[in-house]
């Protein structure tokens, strides 16, 4: 409900989604950076692809501190 895609046509479409990866481990010194935290704090990640119609669109990679989102 929150991600909806309008075409040309103004239809609404709402994507499907194809996880491709999800795990939690320690932060890089990139991911830490990105997030503010300590390099080595835990972090998930997750990978999918968001398709409409049937048709990959977006390969979404998301990155989240474990201690905000236990």
């Amino acid at each position: 409900h929150f991600f909806r895609v309008v075409d040309l046509a103004d239809r609404h479409h709402a994507p499907t989604s194809l996880v491709l990866d999800c795990r939690s481990g320690a932060s890089t010194a990139e991911e830490a950076a990105a997030l503010a935290l300590a390099e080595g704090d835990s972090v998930h990640r997750a990978e999918r692809i968001r398709a409409l119609a049937g048709e990959p669109v977006i390969l979404e990679r998301i990155l989240l501190p474990a201690a905000r989102f236990p």
